[in-house]
């Protein structure tokens, strides 16, 4: 009788239904993927949930892992993107997913890292064996990033100026910048004029004159051009 309602709807009806909390259970036995994905989007036939989490259909189990319920379950799913959006919502679980040495799996905890992720996760993450053929650019950034907030800097390097950390590859140029302004500014120094890059150094630090700069210094000192 429950399906007897969808009798005369097509599925684009039914998704509707679905993100509305229409004919909830006439929906739940008809066993669409993408419904049942719409329905779990919209937070209905949560008693169905615990039943889901092993549903033949990625799909679905896909819906269910960004909601971040079931991540000790998610976690193993037999779908990378299932275990990706597990970790998306519990980066706790990051180790587990970079043992996969899966590049996917590098490259996206790669991507999740920012300057709010525990160091915890990202020790695991530079613990983690780099796969072959990757940008390494955030990676550069994320190495230095980690190291300016878990070591000390040298007597010596306490004395030294950005410009001269940075000459001397001390990690310690890059205090208090985010991860991306850190790459964004190693991005910039293999293209431009060495002399030009130290000249205009300081303002590629600071947040509001980097793009400026930068622009600035690919127009003029871009290696290889008159």
């Amino acid at each position: 009788m429950q399906n007897d309602i969808l009798a005369n709807t097509n599925k684009r009806e039914r998704m509707r239904m679905a993100s509305d909390g229409e004919n909830i259970e006439a929906l739940v036995t008809k066993n669409e993927p993408e419904v049942l994905a719409e329905l779990i989007k919209n937070g209905y036939a949560t008693d169905h949930y615990d039943e889901w989490k092993t549903h033949e259909h990625g799909t679905v189990r896909y819906a269910l892992a960004c909601t971040g319920l079931y991540p000790e379950t998610f976690i193993n799913d037999k779908n990378p993107s299932v275990r990706e959006a597990a970790v998306r919502h519990h980066p706790e679980y990051c180790s587990q997913l970079l043992a996969r040495n899966k590049k996917r799996h590098w490259e996206f905890v790669c991507d999740l890292i920012n300057t709010r992720t525990y160091l915890k996760w990202v020790k695991e993450f530079l613990d983690a064996k780099v796969p072959k053929a990757v940008d390494k650019g955030k990676l550069h950034a994320i190495r230095i990033y980690y190291a300016t907030r878990t070591l000390e800097p040298t007597m010596i390097e306490k004395t030294m100026s950005p410009e001269q950390l940075f000459q001397v590859h001390s990690p310690f140029w890059a205090t208090g910048l985010t991860i991306t302004h850190i790459r964004n500014i190693l991005e910039v120094y293999p293209q431009v004029e060495p002399t030009a890059f130290f000249e205009y150094f300081d303002q590629l630090l600071d947040e509001e004159q980097h793009w400026v700069t930068s622009h600035m210094l690919y127009k003029r000192y871009r290696k290889g051009t008159e």
